[in-house]
């Protein structure tokens, strides 16, 4: 999922992190762990395939 400015780029890996990527440079910005995705809202997230929203729910997002 990219930022509202397209700078930034969010991605999810199956050890239950978020890491934040600066577009321009291809760095990682920051690390987050834990159970972030419990009641994350991804309801009308654009860039978001299927199977990612399924993986998504069954962490504990919100569809």
């Amino acid at each position: 999922m990219f930022s509202a400015d397209g700078q930034i780029l969010l991605s999810g890996g199956l050890d239950r992190t978020i890491k934040l990527w600066d577009i321009a440079t291809g760095c990682c910005i920051r690390t987050l762990m834990g159970d972030l995705y419990e009641g994350m809202n991804i309801q009308d997230r654009a860039g978001l395939t299927n199977a990612r929203k399924a993986r998504l729910k069954a962490l504990g997002a919100l569809i």
